[in-house]
């Protein structure tokens, strides 16, 4: 129960950074955005593990290393799939997908036994987040087939990333988060200056929507960014908290269901409406939860 709790704050932690990340992206570039954020994450992560020292092991570098790289392949994915295609539906394959894979992950390499309960709670939750991307696609027009294999490796990406930190040692702690979001800094800051010195590759992230031409981020998108960074770091501690207090596969569909956040956000802060299948997918992801919790 308490991991699925971690989760599930984890799960908040993760809307939020999303959230701010995209408006920070507004009065920026998707990639300088999440530059900064990546740069807020990481010191902040570097002063968290200065206070709360881990072991350093071979095992913690080979996880913290595929994290790193999945995961900016994973934002690499997301965006490509929001450039050409409606957000809901594909936030929605993006986080179903993602449950999938520390699910099968932690049948067959951790061998976790999951009971009739956790099945039902997983699948409900995860038919939760399905729900609350139709809501949110209603109107938005309908998905192509190329966002939609964009949003399926997306979520392969981030399930991935999930399940890597899922396999790191516990005594690591929380240095594998940190040296995670070291390696993701290093990996923008490389796409950085490619694009910066090639029009070509300027040209491919501009047609996935993570560059435009001329863009300069203002102070305000920067700070918003950074304070996205510390959020995101938030939420990585979390879900690794979470993945050392409770099984993979419970953890992992919980920590999907961020679009549940990112819908009571827009509710809240956006005054965008709430449909009754928001309400209803929002049911369904907490009594998922539930379940989860009770298994």
């Amino acid at each position: 129960m308490v991991a699925v709790l971690i989760a599930l704050l984890s799960s908040v932690f993760w809307g939020v950074s999303d959230v701010l990340g995209g408006i920070a992206a507004r009065g920026s570039t998707v990639l300088r955005a999440t530059a900064w954020a990546y740069l807020g994450a990481t010191v902040t992560m570097l002063i968290v593990v200065m206070a709360r020292s881990g072991e350093w092991s071979t095992a913690m570098l080979v996880a913290a290393t595929v994290a790193g790289v999945t995961n900016v392949l994973g934002l690499l994915a997301f965006y490509a799939a929001f450039a050409s295609g409606p957000m809901g539906p594909m936030g929605a394959i993006v986080g179903a997908t993602q449950a999938v894979v520390p699910v099968v992950a932690a049948v067959i390499w951790k061998h976790e036994t999951l009971g009739l309960v956790a099945f039902a709670g997983m699948g409900i939750a995860i038919l939760g987040s399905v729900l609350i991307g139709i809501a949110e696609g209603r109107g938005a027009g309908r998905a192509t087939f190329r966002p939609i294999i964009w949003a399926v490796i997306a979520g392969l990406f981030f399930g991935s990333t999930v399940t890597a930190l899922g396999m790191a040692p516990h005594s690591a702690g929380l240095l594998t988060p940190a040296v995670e979001m070291v390696i993701g800094l290093g990996i923008i800051g490389v796409l950085l200056l490619a694009v910066r010195g090639s029009t070509r590759i300027g040209y491919a992230f501009g047609s996935i929507g993570s560059t435009r031409p001329g863009a300069q981020p203002s102070r305000r998108a920067i700070g918003i960014a950074v304070i996205g960074g510390v959020v995101l770091a938030a939420a990585n501690s979390t879900e690794v908290l979470a993945l050392q207090a409770g099984s993979l596969a419970a953890v992992g569909v919980v920590i999907s269901l961020y679009p549940v956040t990112t819908a009571v956000l827009a509710w809240v802060f956006l005054k965008e409406h709430l449909r009754a299948l928001h309400l209803i997918g929002i049911a369904a992801a907490l009594g998922g939860c539930a379940l989860l919790a009770l298994s």
